[in-house]
């Protein structure tokens, strides 16, 4: 685990930007997004966070929590 010059993983901080990602897509997406669109980021943003799992739970959980809403808003399988 790669560590930043502040001691906090730089995994954690990947999962946090994919959190703060995942909330602006849910709360302002692109006008020009078609739900297609929404549910292909959501897709690539879980094998994203797939490679960062074991690294924070409750950053998990949080990321998990959002792509069930966004799947939920914008179809596609459920968590």
């Amino acid at each position: 685990m790669q560590q930043a010059s502040t001691g906090i993983s730089v995994e954690k901080i990947k999962e946090a930007d994919k959190i703060s990602n995942m909330r602006d897509l849910l709360e302002n997406p692109p006008r020009n997004w078609n739900n297609k669109r929404k549910r292909n980021y959501l897709e690539w943003a879980e094998q994203v966070a797939d490679g960062l799992r074991e690294v924070n739970k409750k950053l998990e959980d949080a990321f998990d929590e959002l792509v069930s809403a966004g799947k939920g808003k914008f179809g596609g399988r459920q968590l």
